[in-house]
């Protein structure tokens, strides 16, 4: 199940996606949606500190946490 739903910038390559995500034991599970979001799991550790470094990240747009039901 989702906790995060994440925008990158454009021009953000798969690469830098796996290193954002990679850093904070995220894992795509959905996306891209038809705005280009993605929705993220954290295996490990806090999804809300897993937001504040996404937020922290030159590659990210938007990092917010989706609601129980999976809905942001």
């Amino acid at each position: 199940q989702g906790q995060i739903v994440v925008l990158f910038k454009p021009d953000t390559t798969e690469q830098q996606m796996r290193i954002v995500l990679g850093a904070q034991d995220a894992r795509l599970v959905d996306g891209p949606t038809a705005a280009g979001a993605y929705v993220l799991h954290v295996d490990k550790g806090d999804p809300a500190e897993a937001i504040k470094a996404l937020r922290q990240s030159s590659q990210v747009v938007l990092a917010e946490p989706l609601a129980n039901d999976g809905r942001p």
